[in-house]
């Protein structure tokens, strides 16, 4: 009998799971809206009490792709039913740390039965975790078993949950955790550039607005990734008081905001009512979880309105300032317009009201990169008006001393006529005594009296000398003191030219390796020349689906900006092209001009920016005797060479770039074309072809092609060396004027 019930509820539960079907390897699969759940109040339900027939029938189904539910003391049961084709193992994706706190995990054995429970969660001791990732993974079936099984998870925090499932193979759980592992480097290393940039300048200036700045940065730095699923222990102590450890950004924030604005004096309504909600936020709720006065459930729903309520108060307050003409309130406004505006997208992405990917996902940390470079601009742009300042005033001390020395010369010039006039007075008298022995002792008075005369005039002329004397020196101190600022300049540069450093190894990061290049392409080669360290100019290529897809781009600027762009562009080409499964390459620049116009917000903005692009996609036909080639480009040109009819055929993009603001009517365009083995491609940005030499010549489109029609016949690297050898001899010297991509492959 006992066996007859525990079928009929093992029945019962496979006839209510929403089927989940496994069949692809290479992705995840989102289950979020094929899960059913049930809300235990008292956390005191067991697996027993669970398949029972009667707690079976409280299921209910959920229809978003996010779980989310507001904060409370319940415990979440979860149920849902796989059935894997893939045949390799495959694992179920809970959530990262931070919202996964405790999960118990029941999977059938053999007989159908549930026994003990995996127990997974940042708050358990040991072992919590069956995946090496920072998201909290449970192992649920193993390749060769294709059987429907029902599944339960039992789900319990402080805090709201928001859980986006996710079912998958190792190998797709690996790849996807690579991705978001990428995003938060980038995110950090960004972070710390600007904390170097800033220490130095609080070095050199000891301004104490850099000192608050850094302790913002730094304890954003670590809160966000703390938040963002990087743990750094599993002390439940940690997790249940996170009011007190929170408190010391929202200080920072605080003092920071008042003495950036000086509040004291611009607006003091703000500045008591600003100063009142940290107050609350940083002393009463901390107090309120540290002597654990109400739970961490019962806090975390008002805790999160009273930050919202912070944010927007800082906001409002900004926008105030700006109101009143405030030129400082701008870079600050806008930074926190950033902020919000990153919360808000990862918001509206968790509830569903957007879609959720990688943009989504991490929009609070990219509103906290832009809103800290848009700090550290407002900041440099302090610097500079102090540095202004200080040049007026040293350039006016300078004015001064030549003022001076040019009346003390010509004091001198004056009292010198004076001396020679009297001198020429004297041999006057001396030659009236000699003709007028009467008038002797009148004479001798007066040339006395013109003696003193004489004397007194000397030390008055020592005296103009000492003075000279005493302005040279204060005119080498001034000297001496403009060189030790030079100085410093050239160290300040020095640091910046580190960071760009450090942002190149973040951007050589993501471009493919060249044992990837090799594996995809075969023989090819590549010229990647960037102007100014980071490069706006990228390649990217990648296998799907049999096909090979090679990208060249070149985005808008160069150095910095140019990098961010560009880094940016390989972002979405992987979500488009990996996670989108768009394979037609004019869908593709399509797609990525979407998402470029929603990313830059360049439909409220003036921001222009964007990228010109060559996208293929090369097949085999014919046994691989030849290959079909679907070219579209935005913007961007490709030549190919026939090896039989020794020819050369150049094919054009659409005339409409990515991004911007283009003509919507205007369709981008593919071009069809099979070659033959031994056939040529070559493709690239402009930077190449638009090079001046010291007379403003181009090296012009005719120039590449010529290089090509002489020696295609080589191998392709002794190509590449002909192409760099004409471009140093065209440049003579002349300054590279912006990033230079060239690639050349053979089918």
């Amino acid at each position: 009998m006992k066996k007859l019930i525990l079928g009929l509820l093992f029945l019962w539960g496979n006839l209510s799971a929403q089927d989940i079907i496994i069949s692809n390897p290479d992705e995840m699969v989102p289950i979020g809206n094929h899960i059913s759940f049930l809300e235990d109040n008292a956390a005191t339900l067991t697996i027993q009490d669970i398949i029972s027939i009667d707690y079976q029938k409280k299921f209910q189904k959920y229809n978003k792709e996010i779980f989310h539910q507001l904060a409370s003391n319940s415990a979440i049961w979860i149920r849902f039913e796989v059935q894997n084709l893939t045949n390799q193992d495959i694992w179920l994706e809970i959530g990262d740390s931070f919202n996964t706190w405790e999960a118990d995990f029941y999977a059938p054995n053999g007989q159908g039965n549930y026994s003990k429970p995996n127990l997974l969660g940042s708050l358990r001791k040991g072992k919590n975790n069956e995946f090496p990732s920072n998201y909290i993974c449970a192992f649920l079936v193993q390749g060769e078993n294709q059987k429907n099984q029902v599944f339960y998870l039992k789900l319990k925090s402080g805090i709201p949950k928001s859980h986006y499932f996710q079912i998958g193979t190792t190998f797709a759980l690996y790849e996807h955790g690579r991705t978001q592992n990428i995003i938060t480097i980038i995110f950090i290393g960004f972070i710390i550039s600007i904390i170097a940039y800033k220490s130095f300048l609080y070095i050199i200036t000891r301004d104490i607005i850099y000192l608050l700045f850094l302790g913002y940065l730094l304890s954003s730095i670590f809160i966000t990734t703390f938040v963002s699923g990087y743990s750094f222990t599993d002390n439940p102590w940690f997790w249940n008081k996170i009011p007190v450890w929170f408190a010391t950004t929202y200080i920072f924030i605080t003092i920071f905001t008042t003495k950036y604005l000086e509040l004291k004096q611009t607006s003091k309504f703000f500045f008591y009512w600003i100063w009142g909600l940290t107050f609350i936020i940083c002393i009463i709720f901390p107090a309120l979880s540290l002597f654990e006065i109400f739970t961490p459930a019962t806090l975390a729903n008002p805790y999160q309105v009273l930050i919202l309520l912070f944010l927007i108060s800082i906001l409002s307050c900004c926008l105030y300032l700006v109101s009143k003409s405030i030129k400082k309130a701008r870079f600050f406004t806008l930074a926190w317009i950033f902020n919000i505006t990153g919360t808000c997208i990862f918001l509206l992405a968790i509830n569903g009201v957007l879609d959720f990917n990688i943009f989504t996902q991490n929009g609070v940390n990219i509103g906290i990169m832009l809103q800290s470079l848009m700090f550290a601009m407002a900041l440099g742009n302090r610097l500079n008006t102090l540095k202004l300042e200080k040049e007026s005033a040293q350039a006016e001390t300078l004015s001064l001393i030549q003022n001076q020395k040019v009346l003390l010369e010509k004091e001198v010039h004056e009292k010198t006529a004076q001396l020679q006039e009297a001198f020429e007075q004297v041999q006057a008298k001396i030659t009236e005594l000699q003709t007028n022995n009467e008038e002797l002792r009148q004479t001798q008075e007066e040339l006395q009296t013109q003696r003193d005369f004489v004397e007194k005039q000397n030390k008055e002329l020592q005296k103009y000398n000492q003075k000279l004397q005493g302005s040279e020196q204060v005119l080498r101190k001034m000297n001496d003191s403009i060189q030790e600022k030079n100085k410093e300049l050239e160290f300040f540069n020095q640091k910046i030219s580190s960071s760009i450093n450090s942002a190149k190894t973040i951007q050589e990061a993501l471009l493919p390796t060249q044992e990837k290049l090799d594996r995809t392409l075969g023989e090819y080669f590549l010229i990647y020349q960037p102007k100014d360290i980071v490069s706006g100019d990228f390649y990217w290529t990648t296998i799907e689906q049999n096909y090979i897809f090679l990208v060249a781009a070149d985005c808008t600027g160069h150095g910095v900006p140019g990098a961010l762009m560009a880094n940016m562009g390989m972002m979405f080409l992987y979500s488009i092209i990996k996670q989108n499964k768009i394979y037609n390459p004019c869908d593709i620049l399509e797609k990525l001009h979407q998402e470029v116009s929603v990313a830059l917000k360049q439909e409220k903005t003036t921001n222009n920016s964007g990228m010109d692009v060559t996208i293929l996609r090369i097949e085999n036909v014919n046994n691989q005797k030849s290959k079909k080639i679907i070219f579209s480009g935005a913007k961007h040109n490709i030549l190919y060479f026939d090896i039989q009819k020794k020819s050369i055929s150049e094919l054009k993009g659409t005339r409409k770039s990515i991004g911007g603001f283009q003509n919507v009517q205007k369709k981008f365009e593919t071009h069809e074309f099979d070659l033959h083995a031994g056939d040529l491609i070559y493709l690239g940005s402009d930077g190449l072809e638009d090079q001046n030499n010291t007379k403003r010549k181009k090296f012009g489109r005719t120039k590449i092609k010529s290089i090509i029609q002489e020696n295609y016949h080589l191998p392709l690297q002794q190509q590449r060396e002909k192409f760099e050898q004409a471009l140093q001899q065209h440049m003579e010297g002349e300054l590279q004027r912006d990033d230079i991509l060239w690639m050349g492959l053979k089918v």
